[in-house]
């Protein structure tokens, strides 16, 4: 378990965001199966962590859009 902590100092409130990516946590038997994967599958796992790569940055870059379009 993790714990996040966050301390504001100004009278103001802020908000934070942020989004978590654990990713794929391999198990003992997909350890000991991992060389005999199909090259297609092994790029397939690969496009999908890419992929949600990219969707954490567009959430990023939205956050932050929006964040500067408030602060005008």
């Amino acid at each position: 378990m993790y714990k996040f902590c966050f301390h504001n100092p100004h009278s103001a409130p802020e908000t934070v965001s942020f989004h978590i990516h654990i990713g794929h946590i391999p198990t003992e038997h997909d350890l000991a199966k991992d060389e005999h994967l199909d090259p297609i599958n092994v790029k397939i796992a690969e496009l999908r962590e890419a992929l949600e790569s990219v969707t954490a940055e567009q959430k990023y870059l939205k956050a932050r859009d929006t964040r500067h379009r408030h602060s005008k």
